[in-house]
């Protein structure tokens, strides 16, 4: 679970929260899930969700999980 706890973690959720569609926006979403994965805030199965929709702007990855 996702705790803002500092203003690099709001940052990141906010990216965490980019939306779909944009340019690029599946590579932003995956970093920001990496960010969280190392901050022992997600599973790793969470973050290869991320990890498999960061090719493709079109896929929501809080769809997929």
């Amino acid at each position: 679970m996702i705790s803002i706890e500092n203003t690099e973690d709001e940052l990141q959720a906010g990216l965490l929260a980019t939306p779909v569609g944009l340019r690029d926006s599946g590579r932003v979403r995956y970093a920001a899930a990496m960010y969280f994965y190392q901050r022992r805030m997600i599973s790793g199965d969470i973050l290869e969700v991320y990890r498999a929709c960061s090719k493709n702007d079109l896929i929501d990855p809080k769809n997929q999980t």
